[in-house]
């Protein structure tokens, strides 16, 4: 069975590494670009799966090595949009979000699934408003021209207005793109227990 490699790091954080230590970190990372030197996988394949755990677990400079090994197996330059999902906001730094810039990432997305506090409190969310807020301008200041943001309808009591002052807050940010997701509640989710 081939597993894309961006599927094995995330069984890799998903079966008991998660928070992923640091020897744990650099363990996948030595595999991770071994698996890219030795993939006869197309630029397309690899690209399809999400890398949102990726940018949030890696350090900067893992995060660093990883594009360069990337860059090193894949042809960029007629790469039109190098998107990375910089993930929730308690896991994006300045220096995170340099190295993606440097690496000419030219669309990110920052998550807050919602801008009502106490309903990130109810799904365990450990990123505040405040933090997404911060985290956004500091992107815009590093230099990024095309932010997504992710909103989730149907989290555990948000109402109808609720969602109004959340889509009211993401206009006033002017983010380049919105995605809006429903909610689905995983099996093994706190939420469905």
């Amino acid at each position: 069975m081939n597993l894309c490699i961006f599927t094995v790091f995330s069984l890799f954080l998903v079966y008991g590494i998660k928070p992923i230590l640091s020897s744990h970190r650099q363990s996948f990372l030595r595999f991770f670009k071994t698996k890219i030197l030795t993939c006869n996988c197309s630029f397309s394949e690899l690209t399809s799966h999400t890398t949102k755990e990726i940018s949030s677990a890696l350090e900067p400079e893992q995060l660093d090595r990883l594009i360069t090994a990337l860059k090193g197996k894949f042809d960029f330059t007629t790469v039109k949009e190098f998107t990375v999902e910089a993930g929730r906001a308690d896991s994006i730094t300045r220096e995170k979000l340099e190295v993606l810039h440097r690496h000419r990432v030219s669309r990110i997305s920052v998550n807050p699934q919602t801008m009502k506090q106490e309903t990130l409190d109810i799904i365990g969310r450990k990123a505040s408003v405040e933090q997404v807020l911060t985290v956004y301008q500091l992107a815009r200041e590093v230099g990024f021209d095309n932010i997504n943001m992710d909103l989730i309808l149907g989290l555990p009591g948000e109402l109808e207005a609720d969602v109004q002052r959340t889509i009211e807050k993401i206009v006033e940010l002017a983010p380049d793109s919105l995605t809006v997701h429903s909610l689905a509640i995983k099996r093994a989710s706190r939420l469905n227990q």
